[in-house]
């Protein structure tokens, strides 16, 4: 009877691990940068579309670009200062050390 417990706890742990690995799939590398976009005199830019380019470093001066980067991104339409675009640096560019992203418009 013992046997037989430990054999339900086993195979019910068995089970947990199974599920949590099938939920736990690749997320990949790409994600969404949110930002807020203003002219130069302050004002939201509004009802048009941008060219973005964006380059990730490894230092907030000088250092090296990481991953594929610069990603360039056109036509992102920015409404009332708001803009999203789809990024990715492919992998080994996000490793978990500092990280600066440089943003040109």
């Amino acid at each position: 009877m013992y046997s037989r417990r430990r054999l339900d706890w086993v195979g019910g742990l068995c089970i947990v691990l199974a599920c949590s690995a099938a939920r736990a799939a690749d997320m990949g590398t790409a994600f969404t940068y949110q930002g807020f976009l203003e002219n130069p005199v302050g004002t939201p830019v509004s009802g048009v579309n941008c060219d973005f380019r964006f380059g990730l470093w490894d230092a907030a001066a000088g250092g090296n670009q990481k991953g594929t980067s610069p990603q360039t991104v056109l036509a992102v339409p920015v409404d009332a200062g708001v803009f999203a675009a789809a990024i990715d640096f492919a992998d080994g560019a996000i490793d978990g050390t500092a990280r600066w992203l440089e943003i040109d418009v």
